[in-house]
């Protein structure tokens, strides 16, 4: 029964984490193929991008992006979306939500790219991929999904905010769940596709160039 937002600015942001944000986002994500890693760690698919670029000469490995949370499959580096947080909610226009709605975005292409390589760039797969991000400021949630439908432009679509208010129905928590539902979804889906691309393309490793197969 505590209010949620009461005395905000004494809050850290692990209050809002330990106490909102955990027990409502991670349970949807028990038993389930994709592991949510929460901390400041950083991110595999970003890390994979950067150090593409990097000479191989140089010896130091350069580090991903840092979030507050990553979607990743079980034991594999592939990832599928993240969550960045914080303390203070500003508004939409406040520079808290609009750096970390940028950093997050950029975690997301980074993703997105990542599996795309996994499906082995097929055009037809990738432009059904979907990553997705969760921001949460102090006890506000928004949605965010990228994609590129056409195969070459990223299009990130950003869903409307939601309240974890003090009262159960004001507002009403079910739009909050509902987005953390719908963001599962499309993480199934997406695994799914990597999934059936994979199997395609490991059936292929059973023939040779003349299509016999591989005994």
């Amino acid at each position: 029964n505590e209010n949620f937002t009461m005395n905000p600015s004494s809050r850290l942001e692990g209050w809002y984490q330990h106490n909102i944000w955990s027990p409502i986002i991670d349970p949807a994500f028990r038993n389930f193929e994709i592991d949510l890693i929460r901390g400041e760690g950083s991110s595999m698919a970003s890390s994979d991008r950067k150090n593409d670029d990097t000479d191989c000469e140089e010896d130091r490995k350069k580090i991903g992006r840092k979030g507050d949370g990553v979607f990743r499959l079980n034991g594999d580096r592939l990832e599928f979306g993240a969550i960045e947080a914080g303390k203070k909610w500003e508004g939409k226009n406040g520079k808290k939500y609009i750096t970390d709605s940028l950093k997050l975005s950029k975690m997301l292409r980074d993703m997105l790219v990542q599996l795309a390589k996994e499906c082995n760039n097929d055009e037809q797969i990738v432009r059904k991929l979907q990553t997705v991000g969760m921001l949460h400021s102090a006890n506000r949630f928004q949605l965010l999904t990228l994609d590129a439908p056409k195969g070459y432009i990223c299009r990130i679509r950003r869903f409307d905010f939601h309240e974890v208010a003090n009262h159960i129905n004001n507002p009403p928590l079910a739009f909050v769940l509902k987005d953390i539902l719908r963001a599962k979804a499309i993480i199934k889906q997406t695994l799914e596709l990597v999934q059936e691309k994979k199997s395609d393309l490991d059936d292929l490793d059973d023939f040779d160039d003349d299509g016999r197969e591989v005994k």
